[in-house]
């Protein structure tokens, strides 16, 4: 086992040419178990960063051949020193590469060579999922995939695929789309990995078909909104999510987000840009238009908060609905032949498009009365009360968030709303009784009040987000 120093050795030490020997004796031999002793002490010696990346890289190798040729079933395989060796060495390559900015492993031969660590990975979360549980797994090979994270090509496809899967039986689905896209959005390294290659991508292109867009109301489909952070790293935590998708760990504690807060989408923008490459330099390819506008869909719903009670839609901000209408549109514009894709895209537009409805939240009582004697004042009342459905959302979403009672004012906000609150918390059962009285002897004053928040206000919000 390897251990010891790791700063650099000055040029022609012993680290360094135990080194050189090591890797010419793997070549002469055409195995890298004979360079195993020589690695090891070369190391305990002292290597410069660029050749202690390439030893321990050799060294995990060496480790790797010596239970690739042992016989042994992949379940015994999986418990062996020599496996778990292996993986270490290679992931300390890793964090010397990335902290030292090397680029050892953004080399195109380099990244090839990292197959079998690609594989093993895939093993390691099978044997996880059988011993510990699909949680168990989705973390541990996601945290394992956060070490590769700093480098531009994604270098562990099967690994990716296997989360996907992971992610899908626990009802990720938007998680196993990620990891999808990058699959599907990876170019071959060289001439030789292109069967490869377009094997793994057409493997991701189907898988992301069975994923793509999780009916409303489906227990399995987690909201697309981030309510949580994970305790250990602090990464932004989709709602349902039971490990963090950076570094494996429990989901830490809600932190409902406010009205106004600009974050990331699940998608991101790099996930559709590159989508948007893939589906230029292909046009003839239908997959990559549907792929892209299942991405498009994400995004639009991205920030998009769920009712806790039927999971509906709760758009709450002009600018949300129109970032929404406006990635929609382009999805249904993209030419795929997949009729309930179109449905599910239709529908989330109809849905977007009722946000900026209004809706009348005051007291019809009131109306009635009013209009009985004096109609104007009647149909003042009841416009004055039309207030569009993401305030009315925005204002349930402050109750909730509050954990204030959820009375009538839940949806009517404004002065009004503060009255039925202030009414419900003095009795929750007659509370409204009281608010209504309230109403009727200073309606003249709400009513001004109304139009003030219902349409002088909403007004104002429009003015930034249309500049």
């Amino acid at each position: 086992m390897s251990s010891g120093a790791t700063g650099a050795a000055p040029a022609g030490a012993a680290g360094k040419d135990l080194f050189v020997e090591a890797i010419k004796l793997s070549l002469e031999k055409g195995s890298g178990i004979p360079a195993i002793p020589l690695l090891q002490k070369a190391l305990a010696l002292g290597l410069a960063p660029g050749d202690e990346v390439f030893a321990r890289h050799a060294l995990g190798e060496g480790y790797r051949e010596i239970f690739g040729n042992s016989g042994l079933p992949w379940r015994k395989m999986v418990e062996t020193n020599e496996f778990h060796q292996s993986m270490a060495e290679i992931e300390k390559a890793f964090e010397l590469d990335s902290v030292g900015s090397l680029g050892f492993f953004s080399q195109p031969l380099n990244i090839g060579r990292l197959e079998h660590l690609d594989l093993m990975y895939t093993l390691a979360a099978d044997a996880k999922k059988e011993q510990d549980g699909t949680d168990a797994a989705t973390g541990y090979l996601a945290g394992k995939l956060r070490a590769v994270e700093y480098l531009a090509r994604p270098p562990l496809l099967y690994s990716l695929l296997k989360l996907a899967e992971l992610y899908q039986e626990t009802g990720a689905f938007e998680e196993a789309a990620r990891c999808l896209r990058k699959v599907v959005a990876t170019e071959p390294l060289y001439p030789a990995d292109q069967e490869r290659n377009e094997e793994l991508r057409a493997k991701a292109r189907k898988m992301l078909s069975d994923v793509q867009v999780q009916p409303k109301n489906s227990p399995r489909a987690p909201s697309a909104e981030r309510t949580g952070y994970c305790k250990h790293c602090g990464n932004p935590m989709p709602s349902g999510a039971r490990f963090c998708t950076a570094c494996g760990g429990a989901v830490g504690v809600p932190q409902p987000k406010k009205d106004n807060d600009s974050q990331s989408s699940v998608v991101g923008t790099s996930d559709i840009a590159s989508l948007e490459r893939s589906a230029h330099e292909h046009p003839d390819d239908e997959s990559y238009q549907k792929l892209l506008a299942v991405a498009l869909h994400d995004e639009a719903l991205a920030n998009c908060e769920r009712d806790p009670k039927d999971g509906s839609l709760l758009f709450s901000s002009i600018q949300q609905i129109r970032n929404a209408r406006e990635q929609l549109t382009s999805a249904l514009a993209l030419k795929f032949n997949d009729p309930q894709l179109r449905s599910n895209l239709e529908a989330a537009l109809k849905d977007v498009n009722k946000m900026e409805q209004r809706k009348f939240v005051g007291s019809w009582f009131l109306v009635i009365v009013w209009g009985l004697f004096y109609i104007i004042p009647g149909v003042a009342v009841w416009a004055a009360f039309r207030r569009p459905r993401y305030l009315m959302n925005r204002d349930y979403l402050d109750h909730l968030r509050t954990g204030k009672h959820i009375g009538a004012g839940a949806r009517i906000g404004g002065a009004m709303g503060k009255v039925y609150d202030f009414c419900d918390k003095i009795s929750p059962e007659w509370g409204w009784i009281f608010g209504l009285a309230i109403f009727v002897m200073l309606s003249p004053i709400f009513v001004l009040l109304g139009f003030k928040e219902n349409y002088m206000d909403v007004k104002k919000e429009e003015i930034p987000t249309s500049a």
